[in-house]
This record gives C-alpha cells, sequence and structure tokens, in this order.
C-alpha cells in the first residue's frame, strides 16, 4: 500500500476490524469503543493529553525518592528533603528560604543548616530581594 491509499481495514485498540469507506475520515475505534468513549467522556473521564509512562515518570521525580511506593524511614525522608532543598536552592533562583519550608514542612533552621551543609553561604531569608513563595507554573 502507498502512502496515498486508503487503508480497507482497520484494527481497533480492543483487537476488532474496522471497515475503512471510500470517503470520509478513517476510524480508529470500533463503534462499540467509539460509543464507551463518549460516555466516558460525559462522565468527566478523559484520557490524558500525553503518554501515561512519560506522565508517571514526570510525577515521580517531583514527588521525591526513587522508591515512593516502598515507603521511606524517617531518615530516609529526612535526608531526602535535605538533598531537595540544596538542589531546588540551587537550580531555581525565585525560591526563598521561606518557600522550600513551606513546600517540605520543614523548619527555618533545618533549612538553613541543610544549606551551610552544601557549603551554600545563606543571610537571613536568602533572596530577600525577590518575592517569596512557591513558584507560579
Amino acid at each position: 500500500m502507498s502512502c496515498f491509499q486508503r487503508p480497507r481495514h482497520v484494527t481497533c485498540a480492543c483487537g476488532a476490524e474496522v471497515k475503512v469507506g471510500p470517503k470520509g475520515p478513517v476510524p480508529w475505534r470500533c463503534a462499540e469503543c467509539v460509543y464507551k468513549h463518549k460516555l466516558a467522556r460525559a462522565r468527566g473521564e478523559k484520557p490524558p493529553s500525553r503518554p501515561a509512562h512519560l506522565v508517571e515518570s514526570e510525577r515521580s521525580d517531583e514527588l521525591g525518592p526513587a522508591r515512593p511506593l516502598l515507603g521511606l524511614t524517617a531518615a530516609e525522608l529526612s535526608a531526602w528533603r535535605h538533598r531537595r532543598i540544596v538542589e531546588l536552592y540551587q537550580r531555581e533562583p525565585e525560591l526563598s528560604v521561606d518557600a522550600l519550608c513551606e513546600r517540605f514542612a520543614v523548619s527555618k533552621q533545618e533549612a538553613l543548616d541543610a544549606l551551610r551543609r552544601a557549603g551554600i553561604r545563606v543571610q537571613g531569608n536568602g533572596r530577600t530581594g525577590l518575592p517569596a513563595g512557591l513558584p507560579v507554573r
């Protein structure tokens, strides 16, 4: 089949073969799946705009540790929080120490200690010239 020919049959995700007519758009679902899809949309469900595996990997990056499902000990969670505080303080210039404390539920002293242990000098709130709070996305 060349690039400009229409296929005669298309396979739906459920495995059913769908006949393609001579005119109009090429269907990508069988009639039953189209109906189920319409019902799901009417219930308010909608498919993700990006492939699920990419969305999940991004979420797990932002949520934290490499093993979020296995659970963490208190020491592991604390170590992860301190590493993430240092990483975000270096990477995102608009974040103040107060914003990091809010985001990670740690005291200001803990956040300052974590930054000092990483060799970052912080005076007061750090970036006082910039507005405090979480970055707008």
